[in-house]
């Protein structure tokens, strides 16, 4: 006769597999699994996936996220017991591959978000130039030899899509919650590799004689202003229009309550249609002059106003030596018009701009008007971990460069 010993084992052990699992698929709303995402609301934003470094200090993150600190989409759960191990599976999607984590939830009770390191399709992102409605994000829980499947709908948004402003998960409603730093994004939408830059801005700067060559910052403060002004006025050559495109792709999935985004062309599709904003604007000129290696800097003021300031010399300390331009005048006023129009602009507001480091702006870091001015210092972007979101290669039917192309002005 078989001892009832071993069964009443087994039936002990599925009875606490059922209580783990009833535990963890069936908990208090406020530790009930579900899928959650770093920021947004169930939405993806290819720009922010494709464009921070892993240590990235502008990234968003969640330093007390099981897994990785910066994992967009994680599992919300409470953990059922101390020391309780768990396994989270990503199911594959277009976007990435299927990704897993097998971590230990350290205390009863207490609520963990816990992201696996995804294996992300970042040539599929970057080239996302439409929204997608309903992609299925699917994850998988193992807990105590139990599982749970978990699933939502999610909203893929353009690449062209920036994140402007954000609130961090779980905070309160409050404005003091939000986070400007976001805004350091518009970097990525700074791109020195676009082959247009050598092939077609310098090439034709070069040949109208606009300049001999371009040194950068081996020449002198002058020297550096004439290469400056050679590739303004070659895009305004190019017929470079105003157009104010600022409307992202979808909207955010709870109307702007948790994030701001706008709009931005990448620079091969600026410089193919020959438009852009004032943000835009400033973006391909920062883009030409990265590659010339002079350094520049975004200045984000009210009412959406955006400068572009450039150093003319390799030491930004000496105060001649940041030009300042207003990048509507581009296509429609001179070079001189525009650096009048940024001086203007700029220097009743430059002692509330926030670009550098010590104790004077880690106070205007704390102020109210700190969504206000701000400035995006390309290069200290680059240097912390912000890349430019990769342009697909294609063959462009238009060459700025061809007599017949309606914009080209030789």
């Amino acid at each position: 006769m078989t001892s009832p010993q071993p069964m009443l084992r087994a039936f002990r052990l599925a009875a606490l597999g059922g209580l783990l699992a009833r535990a963890l698929c069936a908990q208090d709303p406020a530790g009930t699994p579900a899928i959650d995402f770093l920021y947004g609301d169930r939405e993806l934003f290819p720009s922010a996936l494709v464009c921070f470094t892993a240590d990235s200090r502008y990234a968003p993150s969640d330093d007390q996220q099981l897994g990785d600190p910066q994992g967009v989409i994680s599992v919300r759960l409470k953990a059922p017991t101390d020391d309780c191990p768990v396994r989270i599976t990503l199911s594959e999607t277009p976007f990435y591959e299927e990704s897993h984590l097998d971590c230990r939830l350290p205390k009863a009770g207490t609520v963990y978000h816990v992201a696996p390191v995804m294996r992300y399709h970042a040539e599929k992102l970057a080239a996302q130039k439409q929204p997608l409605a309903n992609l299925v994000v699917r994850a998988v829980v193992e807990l105590g030899g139990q599982s749970c499947e978990l699933s939502t709908k999610v909203v893929v948004h353009s690449v062209n899509d920036a994140i402007m402003q954000y609130r961090p998960r779980d905070a309160d409603a409050v404005i003091s919650d939000w986070k400007s730093d976001a805004k350091y994004i518009l970097a990525a939408y700074v791109n020195e590799n676009n082959p247009w830059i050598d092939q077609r801005v310098t090439r034709h700067a070069l040949d109208q004689h606009y300049v001999d060559a371009f040194i950068g910052y081996q020449g002198d403060a002058a020297s550096v202003r004439k290469e400056i002004k050679a590739v303004y006025t070659t895009l305004a050559d190019f017929g470079f229009k105003y157009t104010s495109f600022k409307e992202p792709s979808a909207a955010p999935v709870r109307r702007g309550e948790n994030i701001a985004l706008q709009a931005i062309r990448l620079v091969g599709d600026s410089l193919e249609s020959a438009q852009a904003n004032s943000a835009e604007s400033a973006l391909i000129l920062a883009s030409v002059f990265r590659k010339m290696s002079i350094d520049t800097v975004i200045f984000l003021l009210p009412k959406k106003q955006v400068l572009l300031g450039v150093y003319t010399g390799s030491s930004h300390k000496k105060a001649d030596a940041l030009l300042v331009l207003d990048p509507r005048k581009l296509g429609y006023e001179s070079f001189d018009a525009a650096v009048a129009a940024g001086a203007a602009a700029f220097n009743p507001v430059k002692d509330k701009l926030i670009f550098g480091e010590g104790a004077d702006q880690d106070k205007l870091r704390r102020s109210a008007e700190r969504f206000s001015y701000l400035a995006v210092d390309i290069d200290r972007a680059r240097q912390n971990g912000i890349l430019p979101i990769p342009e697909v290669r294609r063959d462009f039917h238009t060459s700025l460069r061809d007599s017949s192309n309606p914009n080209h002005n030789p």
